[in-house]
């Protein structure tokens, strides 16, 4: 369905809505191997914030975490797609959490992009590598994941569109929503335009 789905839109004006990360990721990742320009392929630098726990965790366990709100410790770019900045950069810039933006360029350490939404639409702007930790993530330590706070943003959790102004939507409800709330959200979100 996802691939009929895709074949049959125009990539740059549609955003999925899911419920769940698991396909918001499967989206992003069949959309991205579409996209037929340059690729990068970023590696996070992970440790645990406690020094207890530092030489407890190896960082190829702590590189296997996925949690929400952080970019993947392999966080793969192509020229022209879009992402999502996921964390307060510079606000008065317009480089706020849920921004969303265009891949212009990128070096070993810096990613130039181009803001897609909000008052400072069309403004380039360089996006650094930061150090983020995790939060209420019911691990038993802080995970400290330094990464570029984007990730692809094609499609997007239901939650993650409120407060988006987004062109065309598509909800995408492989399973239940888990919440009343979410299922209203994502339909007021796509209406009339639920697929």
């Amino acid at each position: 369905f996802i691939d009929e789905i895709i074949t049959n839109r125009t990539l740059d004006e549609w955003t999925f809505l899911c419920p769940k990360n698991v396909q918001v990721e499967e989206i992003n990742d069949k959309i991205l191997n579409r996209i037929q320009e340059q690729s990068k392929t970023f590696f996070s630098s992970d440790s645990v914030q406690e020094t207890e726990y530092r030489n407890v965790y190896s960082p190829e366990f702590l590189n296997t975490i996925k949690l929400g709100g952080l970019p993947p410790h392999r966080l793969i770019i192509k020229k022209n797609s879009r992402v999502m900045l996921l964390r307060n950069l510079n606000p008065s810039k317009g480089l706020c959490n849920g921004t969303i933006l265009k891949i212009m360029d990128f070096r070993n350490n810096l990613i130039i992009a181009e803001i897609l939404t909000g008052s400072h639409t069309g403004e380039q702007v360089f996006i650094p590598r930061i150090p983020m930790t995790s939060a209420d993530s019911g691990l038993p330590f802080t995970l400290l994941r330094r990464q570029y706070p984007i990730s692809p943003a094609y499609a997007i959790t239901i939650n993650k569109s409120q407060g988006q102004t987004l062109s065309k939507v598509a909800l995408y409800l492989e399973e239940d929503c888990f919440t009343h709330g979410q299922l209203y959200v994502g339909s007021q979100e796509s209406n009339p335009r639920i697929h």
